[in-house]
């Protein structure tokens, strides 16, 4: 059904002509008023450029080449040492947060989908100084299983506190982090371990069992791997070659070490 126009078609021309001169004349100020001009112009422009002319060179950005552009604190110039201020001025405050996952429940949805429900415990807490003593720890005993400074090292494991301890230790003792998505198929995974050389993962017990054990012989390089929640208990035999440590393991020979 179509509406009829009771207006003059005369009468119309003219409205929408004033509407066009009208939307013309106040478009002008605005595109010079409010930017656009200049952003579209800088949208076009070359934002970074690499720091040499090797192959593989590390890009910055045109307004920085050659140096940092800015620190958030004196002497505050890597991640290691950005977070070794953070630990002096916030040392008792709390940092990383963790649930404890008390059941699961199927949800039936509306439309007949059944979600899992996830039923949570409260909050434990682990201060600033306590995250700190932890990857300090961690990445000392990753150098007493053979990490070398700037040889790479891989994470893959859900997001949660252990992953950031891991993280951290290894800004502290300059291992190349290499972070795989847990969400990754077995090929992608296979493809990310081998083209960057590692020799230790970082993993969870539940991605070790369902994922890495399928997989682990494609990987030759692999000697460590170690779980941040204790290893599984459904995999009796590893590998040859390969040793499977937990974290808190790791952790704890790092702690006895005079390194």
């Amino acid at each position: 059904m179509k509406l009829k126009h009771t207006i003059n078609p005369v009468l119309l021309h003219f409205i929408n002509f004033i509407i066009l001169v009208y939307s013309f004349i106040t478009y002008i100020p605005w595109y010079i008023l409010s930017g656009s001009r200049q952003a579209i112009a800088k949208s076009k422009q070359i934002k970074a450029k690499p720091v040499n002319n090797q192959p593989g060179s590390a890009y910055r950005s045109v307004n920085s080449v050659h140096c940092l552009a800015s620190v958030l604190y004196p002497g505050c110039d890597t991640l290691d040492k950005v977070f070794k201020y953070a630990k002096t001025k916030f040392k008792d405050k709390t940092l990383l947060g963790t649930r404890e996952v008390l059941k699961e429940e199927d949800e039936i949805q509306p439309s007949g989908k059944v979600f899992k429900k996830v039923i949570l415990g409260k909050y434990t807490w682990l201060s600033y100084d306590d995250v700190y003593i932890k990857a300090v720890n961690f990445g000392n005993g990753l150098g007493i299983l053979g990490q070398q400074p700037k040889s790479n090292i891989a994470i893959f494991c859900e997001t949660r506190a252990e992953w950031m301890i891991a993280a951290q230790a290894c800004f502290m003792y300059n291992y190349r982090l290499v972070t795989l998505y847990a969400t990754l198929g077995g090929p992608a995974i296979v493809h990310g371990l081998n083209e960057t050389e590692v020799n230790t993962i970082i993993t969870s017990k539940d991605l070790m069992q369902t994922k890495l054990k399928e997989i682990v012989s494609q990987v030759p390089l692999l000697r460590h791997i170690i779980t941040v929640d204790g290893k599984p208990t459904t995999w009796a035999e590893f590998p040859k070659g390969v040793i499977v440590h937990t974290m808190v393991s790791v952790q704890a020979m790092g702690a006895k070490a005079d390194n």
